[in-house]
């Protein structure tokens, strides 16, 4: 009984990371959708605080995906999984979507519709996920050896949410620098917003490439 309920412990350990990945990324997606409208027409067809935007959703919601994969790799590769505690998922997605939206729902008059009608779909897709990983974890209960240290996947997905987090706040600065910038300027501000993305996108990468490899190799 014991070995069975430590197996389970271990076995939540790549749910947790998946749950944290999809969070920070809802979190930082709804980041970027509380940024204000471009205050001036122009004759692009898409502004550059909002071709900014779609550039960061991207980023961002693939940390999300690559942390349901880490998940459905434990799954489906016979690591334990308790399926009464698969549903830390969809709470933590849901807990990063309240977070999201409250300033969204507070400040609406304020934002730019264009973006956050992006970012809903956005959020919602990661949910959709979550929901997907949870019943995925309790229809397919393969049995299997591996047991991968539990310990690292709270960290790892600890690490991956913080850095969606970051991208979220940093590039909505991006996006509210841009709306607000004149032509000339335009090319800096998206210099910056790549000198941004490229170390946060970094740590995230790694820390769900060290999850998948923690996964893959736990048998």
């Amino acid at each position: 009984m014991v070995a069975l309920e430590e197996d389970g412990r271990r076995g939540i350990g790549p749910l947790v990371l998946s749950g944290l990945a999809i969070f920070g990324a809802i979190v930082g997606i709804g980041r970027l959708a509380t940024a204000p409208p471009p205050n001036r027409a122009t004759v692009r067809p898409v502004p550059a605080s909002r071709s900014l935007a779609i550039i960061f959703l991207a980023f961002i919601e693939g940390h999300g995906v690559v942390g349901v994969v880490v998940g459905i790799l434990a799954i489906v590769g016979g690591i334990e999984v308790d399926p009464s505690t698969a549903p830390v998922v969809v709470i933590l997605a849901l807990l990063g979507a309240v977070i999201a939206v409250l300033p969204m729902i507070r400040d609406g008059s304020d934002l730019d519709p264009w973006i956050v009608t992006k970012a809903i779909p956005f959020m919602g897709g990661l949910i959709v996920l979550a929901i997907v990983l949870v019943i995925l974890a309790s229809v397919i209960q393969e049995t299997g050896s591996g047991t991968p240290p539990a310990w690292a996947f709270p960290i790892l997905g600890l690490i991956s949410a913080a850095a969606s987090i970051s991208l979220g706040v940093l590039g909505r600065r991006s996006i509210e620098a841009a709306a607000r910038a004149e032509d000339s300027d335009v090319a800096a501000i998206r210099a910056r917003a790549i000198s941004t993305v490229v170390p946060l996108q970094t740590i995230a990468v790694i820390a769900l490439a060290i999850g998948i490899i923690l996964v893959s190799t736990a048998h």
